[in-house]
């Protein structure tokens, strides 16, 4: 097969070669695991690429995701993609300073949110924004749509506009603007670099052997664009994924899950170590 050029082949990939119940996989505030299968994967991409569209987002809008690493993290950035918008990751214990820097450099207008700490981020900085999705939280304040009724909106729009979706998608070219990644900010201002669909996928190339026995354990935040690009990489092989939920419970969940794959920095491994 030929090199991945776009986000859209991965996820075509992805539709026609697997099926699995425990694709996506995320913690619940109790600490029990909750899955996501691919197909439900696939058509709230769908749904949600539809609803975004159905609320204005065109090629080239910029659409930002303030959020700790979930299964609809990565289906919003997916669905972004797909309706021809370019995602802007937010890390979701960023400053105030460097996320009043990175909305105003990119012009953003529409964000996807989730947790107390993000949603106080969010209301100090609301009157910038003309649309905010809710990921999870079902009791927010603000006046913000949630997940399932944007991806609801998705869903009406494509019993009336069936071809839509296709068609946004084979709008998307390897050179389009995919993403606008911004560094941590450790350094001084963030800084912001544009990746276009090949840059994304760049990493993503089909592995001879076979994986099903694998599991990865999602442990740095997808806003860091290697964990990212690994993210995409899981997605093509088949492999499950489960995002952690607090950084700090790493080494119970590597003793619970007994994860195969992990991608990991040496100072968490150290800390783990110590611990």
């Amino acid at each position: 097969m030929k090199p991945f050029k776009t986000v859209v082949e991965v996820l075509r990939h992805a539709e026609k070669e697997y099926s699995k119940e425990n694709a996506f996989n995320y913690q619940t505030e109790t600490g029990d695991w909750e899955s996501v299968s691919s197909d439900t994967f696939t058509q709230q991409v769908r749904n949600l690429a539809l609803g975004l569209r159905k609320l204005g987002v065109k090629k080239g809008d910029k659409v930002g995701i303030l959020a700790n690493s979930s299964p609809r993290w990565t289906i919003a950035d997916c669905a972004i993609m797909m309706c021809g918008g370019v995602t802007v990751p937010l890390f979701a214990n960023i400053s105030n300073e460097n996320f009043e820097f990175e909305i105003s450099q990119t012009n953003l207008k529409y964000i996807f949110v989730s947790g107390e700490e993000q949603w106080d981020m969010y209301a100090a900085h609301a009157s910038h924004f003309e649309v905010v999705i809710s990921l999870y939280d079902k009791l927010v304040i603000h006046a913000a749509s949630s997940y399932e009724e944007v991806c609801e909106q998705g869903l009406a729009l494509q019993h009336n506009e069936p071809n839509l979706y296709e068609n946004m998608r084979d709008e998307i070219k390897p050179d389009d603007l995919a993403s606008i990644v911004y560094t941590s900010g450790s350094t001084g201002f963030p800084k912001g670099v544009m990746l276009t669909h090949q840059n994304i996928v760049g990493l993503v190339h089909l592995d001879p052997f076979k994986w099903e026995e694998e599991l990865y354990l999602s442990v740095l935040p997808l806003a860091h664009i290697f964990a990212r690009a690994i993210n995409f990489l899981m997605v093509t092989w088949g492999i499950p994924i489960y995002y952690i939920r607090d950084i700090t419970t790493v080494g119970d969940a590597a003793r619970e899950l007994h994860p195969t794959v992990l991608v990991i920095v040496p100072r968490l491994l150290e800390k783990i170590y110590a611990k």
